[in-house]
C-alpha cells in the first residue's frame, strides 16, 4: 500500500519537475526598459522584447505585457499595470504611455508572460525586464550643482541702473573704446585690465572726479559679482 503511494507521489513529482523548466524558458528576452531606464509618467514609452524559437506556432502566439513594482519583501510583488493583454509575439515592441499615480521609484521591472492557448498549457514561457526607474511628471534629475550653478546665473543680471558701459580689453581695442566713449560724451578710463567709458561729462574740470566714480562704480560691481558667484 504504501509501495503504490510513494510510487504515485514520485511519479507525480517527476513529471512536475518535467514541467516547472517551461516557466524560466530563455526563449523571451527584454532589451528595453533596462537598468538605466527612466521613464516618466505622462510620456509615451516602447517596450521592447526578442525570442528565439524553432516552433513556427510561435509566430502567431500573444503576450501578455504588467509593470511590477518589487515590495523588498517575501510579500508578491505589486502590479502596478496592464500594459497589454494581448499582443503579438512577432511584433517585439508596444507603445505605452506611463499611468498616472505612479511615484518615482527605482525598483519597477516589466513582466512579459505567453498567453496560454489552452487548459493544459500549465506553464506558458515568460520573463522580467531588469528593474528601472520611473519618475514623477514633476520629479527632477538635476544635481545639486547644476542648479546652484542655474540659480547663480539667473541672479546675476544687469541692473537698469547701470551707468557705464564696461568693455573687454582684448575686442574691441582700448582705441575703440575710447573712440566710443568720446562719441557718447562719457569719461574714458584706461586700467591695468580694462578699458572703460564712466559717467557722462559734464566739463573739463569734472573729468578727474567722473573718472574716479567710474572707478569706484567699477570696483563695487566686480566686488558684487564675485560674490554671487563663489557664494
Amino acid at each position: 500500500m504504501h509501495s503504490s503511494f510513494h510510487l504515485i507521489l514520485f511519479t507525480f513529482f517527476t513529471f512536475f519537475l518535467s514541467l516547472t523548466p517551461l516557466a524560466y524558458s530563455d526563449k523571451y528576452v527584454i532589451t528595453s526598459p533596462t537598468t538605466t531606464t527612466d521613464w516618466v509618467v505622462g510620456t509615451t514609452v516602447q517596450i521592447l522584447w526578442d525570442f528565439n524559437t524553432t516552433d513556427p506556432n510561435d509566430n502567431g502566439r500573444t503576450l501578455k505585457l504588467e509593470l511590477y513594482q518589487k515590495t523588498g519583501s517575501l510579500a508578491a510583488d505589486n502590479l502596478m499595470a496592464t500594459i497589454t493583454a494581448s499582443v503579438k509575439t512577432v511584433d517585439k515592441n508596444v507603445s505605452w504611455i506611463v499611468t498616472s499615480g505612479l511615484t518615482t521609484a527605482n525598483n519597477y521591472y516589466i513582466h512579459l508572460e505567453r498567453n496560454p492557448e489552452n487548459i493544459a498549457d500549465l506553464f506558458p514561457d515568460k520573463t522580467d525586464s531588469p528593474v528601472f526607474r520611473i519618475l514623477e511628471q514633476n520629479a527632477t534629475t538635476t544635481s545639486t550643482t547644476s542648479s546652484a550653478a542655474t540659480s547663480t546665473s539667473s541672479s546675476i543680471k544687469p541692473s537698469s541702473t547701470t551707468t557705464m558701459i564696461v568693455v573687454a580689453t582684448v575686442t574691441p581695442s582700448c582705441d575703440h573704446v575710447a573712440q566710443v566713449c568720446n562719441d557718447s560724451g562719457r569719461a574714458f578710463i584706461n586700467t591695468t585690465d580694462r578699458c572703460v567709458c564712466g559717467t557722462f561729462l559734464r566739463g573739463a574740470a569734472s573729468s578727474l572726479t567722473a573718472g574716479m566714480t567710474a572707478i569706484m562704480i567699477i570696483t563695487m560691481i566686480t566686488t558684487a559679482l564675485t560674490a554671487s558667484i563663489f557664494t
